[in-house]
């Protein structure tokens, strides 16, 4: 409709805009189903600019157990559909702004600051760029810290179903975010 317009305004030098993806599920959102909702936003910022790039909400297909299972589809949903996407188109569009072959912030090399591997990508078909050259980190805005947790370390012991029903992969989170490709936010 008309009045569903996203707007942004700019007034940074491109160099200084960073990606901001922003995820959360409401738990048992639905009365009549007791299904979750997810909702992702994302955008760009910088100290004077924001700008909505994309966003969605959208019903889960089961019933989660918990706050937490709720929250990971939607990280997933988040990461998988604006996120890669996004890494890759803004890479490529604000790349020549940074020609600084070591930039001040390690996570911004690709392969991150913390990853182990060179290309190690047997969960993912995602090679943003060469490794060691300037690439877009997205800071993913979450607020339950057992959802972060389990992104970040890779492992959800009580959650043996989210593969199953949600077709949630644990494994290609965490491979997603030890790649250097995300930053986790606390919000």
């Amino acid at each position: 409709a008309r009045v569903d317009v996203m707007i942004g305004w700019a007034g940074d030098d491109p160099s200084l805009l960073t990606a901001h993806l922003f995820v959360d599920a409401d738990f048992v959102g639905c009365p009549y189903t007791l299904k979750s909702s997810t909702g992702c936003h994302f955008d760009i910022q910088g100290p004077n600019s924001r700008a909505p790039i994309a966003g969605s909400c959208n019903g889960q297909t089961s019933a989660a157990q918990s706050s937490t299972e709720a929250e990971l589809p939607s990280l997933n949903s988040g990461m998988k559909n604006p996120g890669d996407p996004a890494i890759t188109l803004l890479t490529m569009i604000l790349g020549k702004y940074h020609k600084d072959p070591i930039p001040e912030n390690a996570m911004r090399l690709a392969g991150g600051c913390d990853a182990p591997f060179e290309y190690d990508t047997w969960a993912s078909d995602i090679i943003i760029s060469e490794t060691g050259a300037w690439h877009v980190v997205v800071n993913i805005h979450e607020d339950n810290s057992s959802a972060m947790t389990g992104a970040r370390t890779g492992e959800d012991p009580t959650m043996k179903n989210l593969e199953r029903c949600f077709g949630v992969s644990i494994a290609w989170r965490n491979e997603r975010m030890r790649s250097g490709d995300y930053n986790m936010v606390h919000t």
